[in-house]
C-alpha cells in the first residue's frame, strides 16, 4: 500500500462516494483553526475549478496564479460563483473571481465573507 502524502493540500476532499462534503460542515470541522480553514477553502476551490475547467488529472490548478491566466473567463466565473454560493451559502461577487485574484486570495476573501455572514446571522437558542 503506498504511503499517503503528508501534504493535505494535494489530497481531495471527497468522501468514499466521490462527492464533496457539505462546505459548512467541512469548515466547522476545522475547529476554528484559521489556517486549516484557509487550506480547506483553497482545496475546495481548486477541486471546483478543476471540474469546471475540465482540467486533466495530470495537471493542477496553481494556487498563486491569477484565475484568468488559468482559463477562468466570465462564463466560467458565473458557473463558479453559483457553485460557491450554493456550497457556502453566502453571496459571492463575480467581480472577485474575474480580478487578478489567485485561489489563495479568493480563499482568504471567502473566509472573511463567511465570518461576516456568521457575525450577522442570528444565534439559535
Amino acid at each position: 500500500m503506498p504511503a499517503k502524502s503528508a501534504n493535505t493540500l494535494d489530497q481531495p476532499l471527497t468522501d468514499r462516494a466521490g462527492t464533496l462534503p457539505d462546505m459548512p460542515e467541512l469548515l466547522s470541522s476545522t475547529n476554528g483553526d484559521g489556517d486549516a480553514r484557509l487550506r480547506a477553502l483553497e482545496t475546495y476551490l481548486c477541486q471546483k475549478l478543476q471540474s469546471t475547467l475540465d482540467v486533466p488529472p495530470a495537471h493542477r490548478i496553481n494556487r498563486t496564479r491569477p484565475l484568468y491566466s488559468q482559463g477562468v473567463d466570465s462564463i466560467t466565473a458565473l458557473a463558479l460563483q453559483r457553485k460557491l454560493e450554493s456550497a457556502l451559502r453566502i453571496p459571492v461577487r463575480t467581480t472577485h473571481l474575474l480580478r487578478e485574484n489567485s485561489v489563495t486570495e479568493i480563499a482568504a476573501l471567502l473566509a472573511v465573507l463567511i465570518d461576516e455572514a456568521n457575525a450577522g446571522a442570528p444565534t439559535q437558542a
